[in-house]
């Protein structure tokens, strides 16, 4: 603490009485009622957690030291000279809860302190209308452990507070650590736990070991509650859809454990803890590791019961901590914004991809054993990076070294110092030449300005300008590298970003585009203040391409040239390494020979001494000291030893590691268990087994590594020494290429099958799928990715040739999987791979029989059009994308037995594909022209116009069609063709019926008439005319002697449909009258307008009986029920309204339509919404979407008899469906 700092302000002694347990606001103070409205006006809602064994406010009071006179009992969530001063806009609570585990111990379980807690935080929001506000969490120790556990709870789809807690979760912005156990604390804390519970077991307390169990972390094998609890929670604060930002507080000075001691009360267990001396000395209560969620944490330079108090506003502690919490609540409204806008998140989604750069950061610290801080502490007073830091035209340093100096290591180190001050902006990536995921230039951009974009959202503007210009994946295909480029240039050179550090890993791991994304690197550092750091081995291309110079832009830092730190800092490894040899620890001369002989044969490489002390944690004591002497210095004669131990392995042993070697170094990115046991081709009985694949794997010495179940290699270096053996590849590296692609297609054609998630619901989203556990697909995730690259890269024409014929393996395979593959690749968010996939097989330069030819271009055609319909919906795959493929379609006519038998007739479509590759959606307004293939063959050959009205006759068996091309048309509703156009109106018919005797069609036109014509003959019988515009809709009363018609003109006329006599004049409605109806009786009409009103009139007087009144947008549609006592109506505000016919009263709203409802109708039990519809893009039945219709096949209007529906196109076509009755489920 700061001594020396201006004495604060004298302030008001806080209240140390402790609340009842709950939600309680303490600033602005609740008891000032001056303060009532700043407290509905706060912004950001603070939200602070307390500890174990701790309470409120006692927690947050900071201790009065003696000579210090900015201390004393300072509240430093509610003084208003300490957090509120950064943060005035805001309304602080803190959450008190029973946190005590010996005698005064709640009964309840960690789950129901978690339940609590949510529940406290609705009730509170919502009692002051608030809980659409941004939330910002600070829990101190333990309580971040109890909002870990409550967000996991809220993540939850099935809790009873389902809907309320994921409000919660959507509202949080950011989350403040302070000193949480996300590792354990097991050493200090299970001894005084140990000692309380014993201690409070002699009384007659409620215990609660559940919670003292939360302080231990387990491992692998045996992973305990904390374990489980942080692998849940980790993914939610990391979720690519909340980007929840999250800082973690360290301490860095030990505790008194004695001091401590003295606090607890007396027992046989405090003996034997103070005669064992296990309560003396200091410590650290929460190491810096355990302490850090996502490996980055900020220091606080004070003990852990100190991280919670505070009392001088200048404390620089302090200050880093409530600025912290302050850029927090500043980008809050955003970061709300941002998750608001679907839009937005989908920019982000596309831009992360399958490569999250901070878990790739993690899984390298952790595949390397951590991140030791003194193993990079040098280089941050290195005289070149001060320059670099300091010297404001110093923007590019290139730290290069050989293979296993440690440069990730370093620049992992850089990031976390940089990453300290909280106004910089860190953006960073890793290259790694064996994963594809993070191995090409595209990657890298789309990481950094991932990284960019979540540290300052308001950046997501210049990604969203690509969007903007109708790009449906801009950052995919062959200009993905322009398109990015573009964006990060724009984003780098954006005036807000202060404090910028980009930082690049393995530049000589990008296999793809590395000059370009060098000179990318060199131009923007030359034109932007954005800091970049690059690593890479010492490669004259990259040394040319980064044009380094004597300038002080741009910098290198040799890695060889600072050898003596370099060494030293390996030294310091080397100390860790044999501190964690467990059985030599009391052997001070034993352990001083290694460490000289490491240090002597290590060469100043970490690489090198990790793969010696794997081998030597696996030894007994007495066998170490051989070992340091046996093993050879440098990596490639470390490798032949390791090759060598292998190779003495006994039984079956080499081989089996032989093929996981080959398998893992073939592979175009890490493989997970499941897929490495099928790929490696090992027996059955051992590849089904995810523990018997990592006792193979464990085998190939310290070659690999597995973390969360994927196989890496340890180091780029390993792969290029592997590759080159002949123990991995014996017949070579080619035929292992074709051995994996042979094995893909075996393991596919047993696993995939249609619909393998069991899904059944046809009209099911992606994003409403969950991964079945355990995961069908995880075995060929990898096969369906990659098998047309093993096959290429076999280079074997004579296998490649085989394949492809009839009875080849690879043709067997299309014809029966091809559907299921582009199901599973949809399943896996990966269909766009299939395009390019099937192109690549398509320019193999091979011959190929004409039947795989004619298929693989079919294949191309069907996977380009219906690539975003599959993508977002998986099971359409075996619906709409078969039914409305052309007639002639190979994979229509291979895979006709898919189809759902309860699709019963199917649309009429074109013979062969058109010049469209695919169905584009994104169009706010209607399709109005469609290109068909050269034969001009249509659904229905006939109207040349739109069609814009469609009727069923009574018996079901004709339809009758009004068009833009003046015409009304007959169809035979069972066969199809056409039975008689009727020719006489001049301008576009809107409307036509057929009477109750179905002897009789009426049609209003544009051309202001009504007319009535003979349905057998096609005789015109009756012109009505007496409109002044428009008619627009038109309708037999149920006798069939009247019709009724509505207008442009604002009028509903009434007609004797055998005089043609105009009868009644309705007036009332103020602009289009747009659907007419009788009632079942005939006594009533109905009409609706784009007055936005239903009115309902007196047939015979013409009186007007009810005005309905609650649409917000043009009423499109109206219809009497069976029974007449309600009125059904759809309008362009995309709801349904029932009303009731006597009263006028609104009965029932539906909402949620995606579209403008054109047509509703009452089922013929007086339900609505239950039978066939239309809505949106759908075909559904009741609320189960059925089949999505392309933009072609999409109607201007519909109509439905039984199980049949007619849908009028903008084409002029008209497409019959029907459906079976029953369940439809795939």
């Amino acid at each position: 603490m700061d001594s020396t700092a201006e004495p604060c302000p004298k302030r008001r002694k806080p209240n140390p009485t402790p609340p009842k347990y709950g939600l309680h606001q303490i600033y602005p103070d609740p008891s000032d009622v001056t303060k009532a409205a700043q407290a509905m006006e706060a912004k950001v809602d603070i939200i602070v957690l307390h500890g174990l064994d701790a309470e409120s406010p006692k927690t947050w009071i900071a201790w009065k030291v003696d000579g210090d006179p900015n201390s004393g009992e300072v509240h430093w969530l509610r003084d208003p000279h300490m957090l509120p001063s950064f943060i005035p806009e805001s309304r602080i609570l803190t959450y008190d809860w029973n946190a005590n585990y010996d005698k005064c111990a709640a009964d309840d379980i960690f789950m129901s302190h978690a339940d609590q807690l949510l529940h406290h935080i609705h009730i509170n929001r919502k009692g002051v209308d608030r809980l659409e506000y941004p939330v910002v969490f600070i829990a101190s120790c333990f309580g971040g452990l109890l909002l870990a556990k409550a967000l996991v709870l809220a993540e939850h789809d099935s809790h009873h507070q389902g809907a309320e807690n994921k409000q919660i979760l959507r509202s949080i912005v950011g989350i403040t650590f302070l000193g949480t156990p996300f590792e354990g604390s097991w050493d200090f804390g299970n001894r005084v736990a140990r000692v309380r519970i014993a201690a409070a077991s002699l009384t007659d307390g409620v215990l609660s070991r559940e919670l003292v169990q939360y302080l231990r972390s387990g491992n692998r094998e045996n992973p305990g509650p904390l374990d489980d609890l942080i692998r849940t929670f980790s993914p939610i604060v990391t979720n690519k859809n909340l980007e929840i930002e999250v800082a973690c507080f360290y301490e860095t000075e030990p505790t008194d454990f004695s001091a401590i001691g003295k606090k607890i009360p007396d027992c046989d267990a405090k003996k034997e803890l103070e005669m064992n001396r296990e309560l003396e000395g200091h410590g650290i209560v929460v190491s810096q590791n355990s302490a850090c969620l996502l490996r980055t944490g900020i220091a606080l330079n004070r003990r852990h019961n100190m991280l919670h108090k505070h009392s001088d506003p200048q404390n620089p502690d302090f200050v880093r901590l409530a600025d912290t919490i302050r850029k927090f609540a500043e980008k809050a409204d955003q970061i709300l914004k941002i998750r608001a806008d679907h839009q937005a998140q989908k920019f982000l989604r596309d831009l992360r991809g399958e490569a999250d750069p901070r878990e790739d950061k993690i899984r390298i610290e952790q595949t390397k054993g951590g991140l030791l801080e003194g193993s990079y502490r040098w280089i941050l007073e290195h005289a070149d990076f001060r320059q670099w830091r300091d010297d404001k035209l110093s923007r590019l340093l290139w730290i290069k070294g050989d293979p296993g100096k440690g440069k990730t290591m370093l620049l992992c180190g850089i990031i976390n110092e940089l990453q300290k001050a909280s106004s910089a902006t860190v953006s960073f990536f890793f290259c790694q030449a064996t994963d594809s995921r993070i191995n090409s230039a595209t990657a890298v951009l789309r990481g950094i300005i991932y990284l960019l974009i979540v540290k300052q959202p308001s950046l997501i503007s210049h990604v969203r300008k690509k969007y903007d210009q109708g790009a449906e994946k801009p950052f995919d295909g062959v200009n993905a590298w322009t398109a990015l480029s573009m964006v990060a240039e724009d984003i780098l050179q954006d005036p807000s970003l202060k404090s910028t550090y980009v930082i690049i890993d393995a530049l000589d791991e990008c296999e793809t585009n590395m000059p370009e994304l060098v000179k990318f690197i060199v131009k923007i550092s030359s034109i932007s203040c954005v800091k970049w750091i690059v690593s890479s081995r010492n490669r004259t291309n990259i040394e040319q391409g980064l044009r380094l110079d004597e300038s002080r832009a741009r910098l290198s830092l040799e890695l060889k040239k600072n050898a003596e730190q370099v060494s030293g800092a390996v030294d310091i490894f080397i100390d860790r390494c044999i501190s964690e040899l467990t059985n030599i620890q009391y052997d001070i001369e034993l352990k001083n020979k290694i460490r000289n002989i490491l240090h002597r044969k290590s060469e100043g490489t970490f690489l090198w001494v990790a793969l010696v002390a794997r081998e030597l944690k696996k030894a007994e004591g007495f066998e170490i000291l051989n070992i340091v002497n046996e093993v050879p210095g440098g990596l490639e004669k470390l490798y032949r030893r390791m090759i060598d131990q292998i190779q003495q392995l006994g039984r079956q042993k080499p081989a089996f590691c032989q093929s996981i070697l080959s398998a893992v170094i073939t592979a175009y990115r890490p493989l997970h268990l499941a897929e490495l046991g099928e790929l490696s081709g090992l027996p059955s009985n051992i590849s089904k087994s995810y523990d018997y694949v990592k006792t193979i794997v464990k085998l190939c010495g310290s070659f690999l590594t597995t973390l969360d179940d994927i196989v890496y290699t340890i180091h780029q270096s390993v792969q290029e020494f592997l590759s080159t053996h002949t123990f991995t590849f014996p017949s070579g590296i080619k035929d292992t290429h074709y051995t994996i692609f042979s094995r893909s297609l075996e393991i596919m054609s047993k696993t995939l099958r249609r619909d393998i998630y069991n899904l059944r619901t046809p009209g099911i989203f992606l994003d409403k799928v969950d991964v079945p556990n355990p995961d069908p697909l995880a075995p060929v995730r990898y096969s369906c990715l990659y098998w047309v690259d093993h096959l290429i890269d076999c280079d074997n024409k004579e296998n490649i040739i085989n394949g492809l014929k009839d009875g080849g393996s690879l043709f067997c395979f299309l014809r029966k999987n091809f559907l299921y593959w582009l199901e599973a690749l949809s399943l896996m968010e990966s269909l766009p791979d299939s395009v390019m996939m099937i192109k690549k097989l398509e320019n193999l330069q091979v011959d190929k029989s004409p039947s795989f030819l004619a298929f693989i271009y079919d294949a191309k055609r069907f996977a380009l059009y219906n690539q975003q319909l599959v993508n977002r919906l998986p099971l359409q795959i075996y619906c709409s994308a078969l039914i409305f493929s052309p007639q002639k379609s190979v994979i229509r006519e291979t895979f006709r037995n898919c189809i759902p038998p309860w699709i019963q007739r199917k649309p009429r479509v074109q013979a062969y594909w058109n010049a469209a590759l695919q169905t584009l959606e994104g169009h706010t307004s209607s399709v109005s022209s469609v290109a068909f293939s050269p034969d001009g063959k249509q659904t229905l050959e006939g109207h040349t116009n739109f069609v814009s009205s469609v009727a069923f006759s009574p018996d079901g068996k004709q339809v009758v069609s009004g068009s833009g091309d003046k015409t009304v048309r007959l169809w035979d509703a069972d066969t199809g063709p056409l039975l008689q156009t009727l020719e006489g109106h001049t301008n576009f018919v809107s409307s036509v019926a057929f009477s109750p005797d179905g002897k009789q069609v009426v049609s209003g036109s544009w051309d202001k008439t009504v007319r009535l014509w003979d349905a057998d003959t096609g005789a015109l019988l009756q012109t009505l005319e007496g409109h002044t515009s428009s008619v627009y809709s038109v309708a037999f009363s149920p006798d069939g002697k009247q019709v009724v018609s509505g207008s442009w003109d604002r009028m509903v006329r009434l007609w004797d449909a055998d005089t043609g006599a105009s009868l009644q004049t309705l007036e009332g409605h103020t602009t289009f009258v747009s659907s007419v109806a009788f009632s079942p009786d005939g006594k009533q009409v109905v009409s609706g307008s784009w007055d936005n009103t239903v009115r309902l009139w007196d047939a015979d007087t013409g009186a007007l009986l009810q005005t309905l009144e609650g649409h917000t947008s043009f009423v499109s549609s109206v219809a009497f029920s069976p029974d007449g006592k309600q009125v059904v109506s759809g309008s362009g505000d995309k709801t349904v309204r029932l009303w009731d016919a006597d009263t006028g009263a609104s009965l029932q709203t539906l909402e949620g339509h995606t579209d403008i409802f054109g047509s509703v109708a009452f089922s013929p039990d007086g339900s609505i919404g239950n039978g066939l519809l239309i809505s949106g893009n759908w075909i559904v039945e009741g609320t189960e979407k059925l089949l999505w219709l392309p933009p072609e096949y999409r109607d201007r209007c519909n109509a439905t008899y039984d199980r049949n529906i007619v849908l009028g196109h903008a084409s002029g076509r008209i497409s019959f469906f029907r459906f079976s009755e029953g369940l439809k489920i795939l």
